[in-house]
């Protein structure tokens, strides 16, 4: 396995071959080749804002409809696969997908390839379904909370602070 650009990534399946593409180029077209729900393979383009969020390249498709995505560089007319899935594993994919990609979005569309994996899962310390699947989680606490009243304190400090749903809360009341 050569050796990744990205040194934050921890990926345990050595055989996925891995390539670095959209993290050199700013701009470029998408093309996707999808299976349809009678059997066929059609090319669809689309322009995914892919420097938010490269996992929203391969999310958007349902399960096991999307086989190939191909990436061109503004300038360039040649097309470069960063994402090929033969059957039930994904060959290849682009070092700024798999940084990006959420635990969820593996469960939800690729639970029954290569990238589904407890094994990875507990690598990187993903406990929920917004964890990273490919790049380490922070420390996760839990802290126990027996006072209902406390509880209730610290979910109002928190509303005060504007704390919203992307952060994780949780508390456990005896």
């Amino acid at each position: 396995m050569k050796e990744l650009n990205n040194k934050d990534i921890i990926l345990k399946d050595t055989k996925m071959i891995v390539v670095d593409i959209l993290s050199q180029h700013v701009f470029g077209k998408f093309r996707m080749i999808v299976k349809t729900k009678l059997g066929y393979t059609v090319c669809d383009k689309r322009f995914p804002n892919f420097e938010d969020n490269p996992e929203s390249i391969i999310c958007g498709y349902k399960s096991g409809a999307l086989h190939t995505v191909q990436f061109c560089p503004d300038g360039s007319d040649h097309y470069l696969t960063i994402f090929s899935r033969t059957g039930k594993k994904v060959k290849l994919i682009d070092e700024s997908i798999l940084a990006n990609l959420k635990v969820g979005a593996i469960n939800n569309m690729y639970s029954n390839t290569n990238l589904y994996s407890q094994e990875q899962y507990n690598a990187v310390n993903a406990k929920t379904w917004a964890d990273n699947a490919f790049v380490e989680n922070g420390p996760f606490y839990e802290r126990k909370i027996t006072n209902l009243e406390l509880a209730q304190q610290i979910d109002k400090a928190f509303q005060k602070e504007g704390v919203t749903g992307l952060e994780t809360k949780r508390f456990t009341v005896n």
